[in-house]
């Protein structure tokens, strides 16, 4: 720092500096090369972040988010450098800490003279992280911690005066800039060969899965559409054999009658003229001696050959089908094992931060004067490298919260019966859509109303606030800044600011975070956090016709839920599956519709997430698929009860349901939940036809309308039809059919109560007065002729709907 006076700077305390150099060396474990490293990549983001806010305080010093973003990277920075060794920068770093602790605690407003000391202990920080630590880099390490002491001695007894003029405080003369020291000699046998790695940014990755993700979606798509093609190839496969059937009758039936014909039936002019030459010539044959064909026998023969070529074409695309499923089946395989590559670049094994943990516990038992072990379990389980940094620090805090306020002192869990080394258990799992953290010791577990005490002696809570609260609202009380309740102010704890952090930073990835705590048996903190880049097996469903997706994997069996299986827990209701009490979620509930009528067999899925088992109360099961998960952004990232949406191979998008929240977030209760009106009455036209090409054209104008078209070919399909539980709202039917006339379809209706009071309208060619008179003799007043005007039709359905009662749903 630069003095602004020569008197300032000869009265400065020398003597200090030399007192810290003549320090004893504090005991230190020497680091291994793999935690260095991860270690210098965290404090280059730490250091540039404390960076880039000194800039913004020095461009505003009342910035109070700029002074809280420089204490809390100071404070990671401390844990993370005391944890592998590291007690100098990790001292450094914790005086900058509680050198902002005291400007933010009294609200000083930071001067340039300590923004530069800052800045200056950040360059010697970064020097030290880069791997200088020769004499001269420690002896100035050592000063500017003599000047934190210094400047901590003047504020405490002076805070008014410091707040006004920075340039009271008297400061030891610190270089700018720390120049670049000759590197510490290296061992013989030290060097290691540089290995051949390639750095690529995340950014870069999540574009690279980004793309496999939209690949994913993408094979849906095909496979879709060869579900279709297949579909109509079945279709088409039936239409050509019945043809061939009908062909095959054609021709028989043509050929008996001809042995009963004593001459052609009919010719064209062209072969009568022609037989006029020749029949003469021919009479001496007999029928059986001599064919003799016709113009019924080249359409015969015409559709004969018709058939084959529908059949050969038919054949055709079941080859074409066959090898565009082999090419898929390759296709699917390539991109499963990209898939996997891909994400295989981005995981990274649990276990690689093992000794990182192991390290935390052993130093804070070391400052805590505590016996502690950690156990790691699912060390090979893997996780997204980025997400596994993300919790690296919570992890850390946790675990010396484990150490500082849950286990016990060696004497203290030996008169409570519990050996003297205290247990802390962290186990990772990777659940497809999540990843589920567990940190579990066996401590004296935590005191509710100790942190409610400590809420209201630290002002963070009022008296009416604290006797609102009940047991779990007790323990998150920890989560709030400010909020400690360690006895003194150390490196590990007394800070007030470690679970605040813990909770920001998972809530900032869309986590939770809940405790579990039991008096003199321990605590057991989970965290849940949603992977960005998930592709998952998952349950199609629909509930009120609304689709949603449920992961498979928490998905135990799928069940049926009769009424007598069903009871109330305290107004809620429950049921007991495989001897197990559960609760009863519905789905309808979630989409704010109406429940299904409990008189009926419910559809169910049986949901184990965690601890955790609830049956999901569904309508139907669609399908199982494979799906790319897909973050939702603004405003839908508030949707906590989702883990994001999927797009199915129809194209059609659906929620990811969360089904661990699901079991803790009721619904808006039924009685409470908004009033919707009625849905429409949906208007139902039944088209009964023999020409195919009319029915599709009828449909079509149907469809446009606006209303819903059902077919069938005849009078007997369209009885069928009105045997379902979905009736028509009204009837368009032609007269001539096989099997089955409009004339016997509408004798056969009117013998029916219910379906007799469906208005009919014909559709003819049949337009004379006879036919007219028919119809009305059997009620049908309304007469198409064909062609019609799709208006005309339109106008005529519009109106026998107003004239009827309601439409039939």
């Amino acid at each position: 720092l630069q003095l602004d006076s020569p008197v300032e700077a000869e009265i400065l305390p020398t003597q200090p500096v030399a007192e810290a150099e003549e320090e004893p060396e504090e005991d230190e474990f020497e680091p291994d090369e793999e935690m260095l490293e991860i270690f210098a990549m965290e404090a280059e983001d730490l250091l540039g972040n404390i960076e880039t806010n000194l800039d913004l305080l020095s461009a505003d010093r009342e910035n109070r988010e700029a002074l809280w973003e420089v204490r809390r990277h100071a404070h990671t920075f401390k844990g993370a450098a005391g944890i592998i060794g590291l007690k100098k920068p990790s001292k450094l770093a914790h005086r900058i800490e509680d050198l902002l602790d005291h400007l933010s605690q009294n609200e000083i407003v930071p001067s340039p003279k300590v923004l530069e000391l800052i800045t200056a202990a950040t360059n010697c920080l970064r020097t030290i992280t880069k791997g200088d630590t020769s004499p001269g880099t420690m002896a100035r390490t050592a000063e500017i911690y003599n000047s934190f002491d210094l400047l901590m001695a003047e504020l405490t007894a002076s805070p008014v005066e410091t707040a006004l003029p920075a340039e009271k405080v008297a400061l030891p003369v610190i270089l700018p800039e720390v120049q670049t020291a000759a590197p510490a000699e290296v061992p013989e046998g030290a060097q290691h060969a540089p290995r051949p790695i390639v750095r690529v940014s995340i950014a870069r990755l999540d574009e690279l899965v980004r793309i496999v993700r939209d690949l994913v979606v993408s094979r849906s798509m095909i496979e879709q559409r060869i579900a279709e093609f297949d579909a109509h190839l079945e279709s088409l496969a039936r239409t050509t054999r019945r043809l061939q059937a009908a062909n095959a009758r054609i021709e028989t039936d043509f050929e008996a009658s001809m042995l009963d014909t004593p001459g052609p039936l009919f010719f064209n002019q062209q072969r009568n003229n022609f037989r006029v030459d020749t029949e003469d010539q021919n009479a001496e044959f007999d029928s059986l001696e001599l064919d003799r064909y016709t113009d019924f026998h080249e359409s015969s023969r015409a559709l004969s050959e018709a058939t084959q070529d529908c059949f050969a074409v038919t054949t055709a695309f079941e080859a074409l089908k066959g090898t565009l499923e082999a090419v898929f089946d390759d296709q699917r395989r390539l991109i499963e094992e990209t898939q996997e590559k891909v994400m295989q670049i981005r995981l990274i094994r649990f276990g690689s931060i093992a000794t990182r943990l192991q390290r935390a516990v052993r130093v804070t038992c070391e400052e805590e004067n505590k016996r502690a072990e950690i156990v790691i379990e699912n060390q090979d389980v893997e996780a997204d490298t980025d997400l596994l940094d993300s919790l690296v620090e919570p992890l850390m805090h946790l675990i010396r919260n484990s150490v500082v306020h849950g286990i016990e002192p060696p004497e203290t869990r030996r008169l409570v019966g519990k050996p003297e080394t205290g247990r802390i258990m962290v186990r990772l799992t990777n659940e497809e859509t999540h990843i589920e953290l567990k940190v579990t010791d066996d401590g004296r577990g935590i005191s509710g109303g100790y942190l409610k005490e400590r809420a209201l002696r630290s002002g963070l809570i009022d008296q009416l606030a604290a006797d609102a609260l009940d047991a779990d609202d007790l323990v998150s009380l920890m989560f709030m800044p400010g909020l400690t309740t360690a006895e003194k102010l150390t490196m590990s704890a007394g800070r007030g600011v470690g679970m605040s952090i813990v909770k920001e930073s998972i809530e900032a990835r869309n986590g939770t975070i809940s405790v579990e705590t039991l008096p003199l048996q321990g605590t057991t903190f989970t965290v849940r956090i949603p992977l960005a880049f998930a592709v998952a097996q998952a349950l199609l469903v629909r509930s009120n016709g609304n689709s949603a997706a449920v992961p498979l994997k928490v998905v135990k069996q799928v069940i049926e839920l009769s009424p007598a299986d069903l009871s109330l827990n305290e107004g809620q209701p429950v049921a007991k599956i495989d001897s197990i009490q559960c609760p009863v979620r519905y789905l309808s509930d979630y989409f704010s519709a109406r429940r299904p009528d409990p008189a009926d067999v419910l559809n169910a899925l049986w949901i184990e997430t965690g601890d955790e088992h609830f049956a999901l109360v569904i309508d139907e099961i669609v399908k199982a698929e494979e799906i790319a998960i897909k973050p939702l952004g603004k405003p839908l990232d508030n949707l906590h009860l989702v883990l994001g949406a999927a797009v199915l191979g129809s194209g059609e998008v659906v929620p990811v349901l969360d089904a661990a929240r699901l079991s803790r977030i009721d619904p808006i209760p039924v009685a409470a939940a908004p009033s919707f009106p009625e849905p429409e009455l949906k208007t139902r036209v039944l088209v009964v036809d023999d020409s195919p090409s009319v029915r599709h054209m009828t449909s079509k104008v149907v469809t446009a309308a606006g209303w819903e078209a059902m077919t069938a070919k005849d009078g007997l399909e369209a009885l069928d039809v009105l045997r379902g539980e979905i009736l028509p709202s009204v009837i368009l039917t032609d007269v001539e059919m096989p099997r089955m006339d409009g004339y016997e379809l509408v004798s056969a209706i009117q013998k029916d109560d219910i379906l007799r009071e469906i208005p009919m309208v014909f559709i003819t060619s049949r337009a004379s007065e006879k036919h007219r008179e028919r119809a009305a003799e059997l009620g049908i007043t309304e007469y198409l002729t064909k062609p019609f005007l799709e208006a005309e039709l339109v106008g005529l359905v519009e109106k026998l709907c107003l004239q009827h009662a309601e439409p039939v749903i």
